[in-house]
């Protein structure tokens, strides 16, 4: 056993020697006096390093190192061909990890391989980030130095993983594993088809779940082999919250974690993590959990949300066997990736945009290119601008009124997308028979209308109308923590009880030829109800069918079952108290009858109510409609329909002829093109 020094304390004296960018040129770490040490049987500091150039071109062998950073605290110190240098003490641990490690002989990690000071360098080599990730024999992800005991956890997984592998997707899948006799030796990059098989059956097979849950005893108050403590230690690594994992862990070829001194396949913990999602969230309102799993189940839903989009992600990728095929279907994927993650950061804000563009597909295209010299303001910025001149729609991205830490002088219109998003009206990757079409069409802004764009730009002149200004708004709603519990189904039939309240006013006029207005917005405004526009062939789960043939065969999916009127009217009737639970029933026994009699339509209000407010609105020949808003929503704001959205838009009036963008706004009676006839004079709108 070697043993490892406390403390140690050195300047920084190393001098980098330029790269040659003309060859593709990067450094890789050296470990030197390895044989010694091992030899001797104890480590003695400091680590002796070197720096070597090698090209790509060259395609040399070497491990890359995903880690986080941690503290700007410098406590460690390593010696690179013989000059001092403090590092951060997760890269130190990292480092002496590699350097009992004698198959590692070249590795490649951010803070040493890249002149951190030059702001030039730093920008040519995140452009090679792919590159570099895609290269390497493996790509080690460090999760630190787990306390005692915990190393064990690491190799339950790694069994449990491989065993579901071997009895439910190896021979499957011949062709993935083709040369490969065991899944040791198999490269992650091979495994996602099998992924996918697994992870679909666990979402659909209840009893396949209830199969793997009980061999693992998922069901006990302690978590059975996977005992809760340990698992939480792995979901609250840091390294799940840092952006660039998404590009790290979807280019490499052989993923592994790295806890303490065990190595774990990437592979089999993403498929034990999610078994033990599915469970878990299956399981959430089961009286038969015990408090310490029904705790764990809390901080899970917590904490998984950032592992689960970093999986997505690179499953999306991965599922059509290359770096192309990254959101195929979507028009701009850049866009996509950056409006999922929120969750994620990096020490430098930045890096929120730098960290995507390698698998971006359109990134070349929009003309982005990492550039330090610049502020996160002026990223963000110049991100928006070169998504609009591609004529991209980017107003349902837009910071709004939310305030910004990182960037407080963005202008409305433009992208914070550090901020946690509202649920979009119209997701992007929507089906196109599901879209709303407020605007009567769906042409984007066209690229003609800002030819001389100037990425600095505050204004953004776009073409829009007004067509109704907000009379009066009701409370907002907030959904926090777990989604289904008894205080929020409460929040929810306060948020109902807002909305009949401003329908209650007597002296407004609701639109003509429409009877039964009010009562058909009670009940659709909530869940953002939306039409069938054609019963086309949609796509779901890698399966074709039209749309009605959906509805009729996948009863457990709420997005097809809303757009059945009786289901809509009975979920409403019991969210909003007009079906009593019986009497006999106690307080618990009753919010779990209410759940059950009302669950998909509280879902899809949870889904895109959270953070609204009602409010009521008045039109032309002063017809009043209902709708919700953005929580910064207040009266006197004004609604615009802009040419070639999908939704209209709360707007704020401010000095000089100039708008500030609120956000999205679901009004019943704008939704389809009511608004808009071949008559209508749309005009320029600058929102600042």
């Amino acid at each position: 056993m070697l043993s490892l020094p406390t403390e140690t304390m050195a300047s920084s004296n190393y001098t980098y020697e330029p790269l040659d960018d003309t060859q593709d040129e990067i450094r890789l770490i050296r470990f030197l006096s390895r044989d010694q040490d091992l030899e001797q049987g104890r480590f003695n500091p400091p680590l002796e390093l070197s720096l070597v150039h090698v090209s790509l071109a060259a395609r040399p062998r070497y491990h890359a190192l995903s880690y986080v950073w941690g503290s700007s605290m410098k406590p460690d110190v390593v010696r690179i061909d013989g000059k001092a240098t403090d590092i951060t003490r997760n890269l130190y641990e990292a480092l002496l990890r590699f350097h009992l490690d004698p198959t590692v002989e070249y590795l490649w990690a951010d803070a040493l391989c890249i002149n951190q000071a030059d702001n030039d360098e730093k920008a040519l080599q995140v452009k090679k980030m792919r590159q570099i990730f895609t290269q390497a024999t493996r790509v080690i992800a460090y999760l630190g130095t787990p306390p005692s005991g915990r190393e064990q956890t690491v190799e339950t997984i790694a069994l449990r993983g491989r065993e579901l592998i071997l009895e439910h997707g190896w021979d499957l899948f011949a062709s993935d594993r083709r040369g490969f006799q065991d899944p040791d030796q198999m490269p992650t990059s091979r495994f996602w088809q099998i992924f996918y098989h697994i992870a679909q059956r666990a979402h659909r097979d209840r009893e396949f779940l209830e199969m793997i849950a009980k061999r693992w005893g998922l069901g006990s108050d302690d978590g059975g082999i996977f005992p809760h403590r340990e698992m939480l230690y792995f979901l609250r690594r840091p390294i799940w919250t840092r952006v660039w994992i998404i590009q790290e862990f979807t280019c490499a070829k052989d993923l592994f974690l790295m806890c303490g001194l065990s190595e774990l396949k990437f592979i089999y913990w993403i498929i034990v993590y999610w078994i033990y999602l599915q469970f878990y969230e299956w399981k959430r309102h089961s009286m038969d959990l015990g408090p310490r799993a029904a705790e764990y189940l809390s901080s899970l839903a917590a904490l998984g949300s950032y592992t689960f989009q970093t999986v997505l992600t690179m499953q999306s990728i991965h599922q059509w066997g290359h770096m192309e095929a990254l959101r195929k279907n979507s028009f701009t994927p850049l866009r996509e990736l950056l409006g999922s993650i929120f969750r994620l950061g990096a020490t430098d804000p930045r890096d929120r945009v730098f960290a995507l563009l390698g698998i971006a597909k359109d990134a070349p295209k929009l003309g982005l290119t990492p550039n330090y010299s610049k502020s996160y303001a002026e990223v963000l910025l110049e991100t928006a601008w070169r998504l609009v001149a591609r004529g991209v729609f980017i107003l349902d991205d837009s910071r709004g009124l939310k305030k910004s830490e990182l960037a407080p002088d963005l202008p409305s219109w433009a992208p914070e997308w550090s901020l946690r998003p509202p649920q979009k009206l119209n997701p992007i990757r929507r089906e196109t028979s599901l879209r709303f079409l407020a605007s009567g069409h769906t042409e984007m802004i066209t690229a003609s209308l800002i030819e001389e764009a100037d990425y600095s730009q505050r204004f953004l002149s776009i073409s829009g109308i007004s067509v109704a200004h907000v009379v009066q708004v009701g409370d907002v709603v907030d959904f926090p923590g777990p989604r289904e519990t008894p205080q929020n189904l409460q929040r929810a039939q306060h948020f109902l009880d807002d909305l009949r309240q401003l329908s209650e006013n007597s002296s407004v006029t609701w639109p003509p030829g429409q009877s039964t207005y009010v009562q058909e917005a009670l009940r659709k405004i909530p869940v953002a109800c939306r039409k069938l526009l054609r019963d086309e062939e949609m796509r779901v789960d890698d399966r074709i069918r039209t749309a009605s043939q959906w509805q009729t065969d996948l009863p457990d999916r709420p997005e097809f079952h809303i757009w059945d009127p009786s289901l809509l009217e009975a979920e409403f009737q019991f969210l909003s108290g007009n079906q009593r639970a019986p009497a006999e029933l106690s307080d618990s026994e009753r919010s779990s009858w209410l759940l059950q009699n009302c669950k998909r339509y509280f879902e899809e209000l949870h889904r895109y109510s959270d953070e609204t407010r009602p409010m009521l609105c008045s039109g032309r020949n002063d017809v009043t409609f209902l709708g919700t808003g953005p929580r910064e929503m207040q009266a006197g704001d004004q609604i615009f329909i802009f040419q070639g959205a999908h939704v209209p838009f709360v707007v704020r009036p401010i000095s000089g002829g100039l708008f500030q963008v609120v956000g999205e706004t679901y009004v019943y009676g704008m939704m389809y093109g009511e608004m808009i006839n071949d008559l209508t004079q749309f005009e320029m709108v600058r929102l600042e």
